[in-house]
């Protein structure tokens, strides 16, 4: 598991699992249409379960590591370095040059 921030966001993560609020529906970065308060935003090149990653580090500062193939975490990087997470793009790169350099 990888933690970045954790004293400034510990506490959001609880928003996130909560069963209210639900007023954003994220589909694309650019050209976001607003309706009723909703804001649309279209992310095509980025798969579920990495976005569901993304969600909870932003809520959370934490990234669990586990249950992921060597694949899921090159995604990951791919996707923080579209975000621009900087300290989380040099953790994952060390991270797989050093336990997966054989995948790569």
């Amino acid at each position: 598991m990888l933690t970045f921030y954790d004293k400034l966001s510990q506490d959001f993560t609880k928003l996130l699992e909560s069963e209210y609020n639900y007023d954003t529906i994220i589909e694309k970065l650019a050209n976001t249409i607003k309706g009723n308060n909703i804001f649309n935003i279209k992310l095509p090149n980025i798969s579920v379960k990495t976005f569901n990653i993304v969600v909870k580090y932003i809520y959370g500062g934490v990234v669990t590591l586990e249950n992921l193939e060597t694949s899921d975490i090159f995604n990951l990087l791919i996707t923080f370095n579209e975000f621009n997470f900087s300290e989380s793009i040099d953790r994952l790169q060390t991270l797989l040059i050093e336990d997966n350099a054989s995948w790569l």
